[in-house]
């Protein structure tokens, strides 16, 4: 396996809980593939200035928050357009995903993800790319355009 000499990727989290934030943190930089560089809450003065912190990517927490994440992604958007932006939302919620997207978000992550799909998507956007966890793409797929449940052909009976 060849070594990766990629620096980690400088991240803000953005959550109203303080321990999910420190929890989310400690996490991230444990893998050694993401250092944070902030911990805001929706409402801080400072998501203003989140751009002067070095941040690549920022991942927006989008539930049980008090203050509506949609208002926050959309000032970051307007206050800081190359500032990519991820939502962590909360596994089958496919309307969440679509009305992330919809405010500015280029990418989302269930809360449920593993943490490698999280340092993945926040790796992708740092990077210029979108990233939406397989999970949810499934999920919002099926929301969106009605897709139907595969099911495998009945086998006949012998």
């Amino acid at each position: 396996m060849a070594a990766d000499y990629r620096e980690p990727v400088r991240v803000a989290i953005i959550d109203d809980q303080h321990i999910v934030r420190e929890a989310l943190a400690a996490l991230l930089e444990e893998t050694g593939t993401a250092k944070v560089v902030g911990s805001y809450r929706h409402t801080d003065s400072a998501l203003d200035d989140i751009g002067s912190n070095g941040a690549a990517a920022a991942i927006i927490g989008f539930d049980a928050q008090v203050n509506d994440p949609i208002v926050t992604v959309a000032k970051l958007a307007r206050l800081h357009p190359d500032l990519p932006l991820c939502a962590l939302v909360g596994p089958g919620q496919p309307g969440r995903v679509h009305g992330a997207i919809a405010a500015g978000c280029g990418g989302a992550v269930s809360s449920s993800a593993s943490l490698d799909v999280v340092v993945a998507a926040l790796q992708a956007l740092a990077s210029g790319q979108a990233y939406v966890d397989p999970k949810l793409g499934g999920q919002l797929l099926s929301a969106e355009f009605g897709a139907r449940q595969y099911r495998p052909p009945a086998r006949p009976r012998e």
